[in-house]
């Protein structure tokens, strides 16, 4: 009975994976190519649902990377959901601040320094709270679950950017319209 829970929330994931993969993603993108690519696109979420949705999929796709049971899956979500609204803030805010040291690389060395400074300090913040993550999955699962979370986390972002920029090089690979004529694919 266990084993069929397992397998069905094994299934439940992937096919959550799967599905993610074929949405659009742009959110996540520090490329002005591809971060602007969707725009204007119809089905394409606000900021924040993207957002909401890229962090459940993440969460789903560590979970199954750790293998976790449903109680220990129970656990882990509540200390990871802990700090994802502050995490998402700190990488807008980190986002923000690279346009701004970038324009004001071609103003006075004390502007940039201002900028450096406080991309710095929001860098900083980002690191702190990796380690408060960190240290908090520790003391729960121990110290070998919390690293293996975070080589899942770099995991999920490498698969992300990957089906990305495949998706990315398809899509300008034909021309308007002609995407998939002929084939039966998509």
């Amino acid at each position: 009975m266990n084993k069929m829970k397992n397998c069905s929330l094994s299934m439940g994931i992937l096919a959550l994976l799967f599905l993610s993969c074929m949405a659009p993603v742009s959110a996540q993108s520090h490329r002005p190519s591809q971060r602007h690519a969707f725009s204007g696109h119809p089905d394409q979420l606000p900021d924040s649902a993207s957002r909401a949705r890229m962090h459940g999929m993440s969460l789903a796709f560590i979970t199954e990377e750790l293998k976790l049971d449903e109680k220990e899956s129970e656990r882990f979500r509540f200390i990871f959901n802990g700090t994802a609204e502050e995490q998402a803030e700190i990488e807008v805010e980190q986002r923000k601040l690279r346009r701004e040291l970038k324009d004001a690389s071609k103003k006075s060395v004390s502007e940039f320094n201002a900028a450096l400074e406080a991309l710095l300090a929001v860098e900083l913040e980002q690191t702190r709270q990796r380690a408060d993550l960190l240290r908090e999955l520790a003391d729960e699962f121990g110290p070998d679950l919390a690293m293996k979370c975070l080589e899942a986390r770099r995991k999920f972002k490498r698969v992300v950017l990957e089906r990305m920029e495949a998706r990315m090089s398809k899509k300008h690979r034909y021309p308007a319209g002609e995407m998939g004529k002929g084939s039966g694919s998509d």
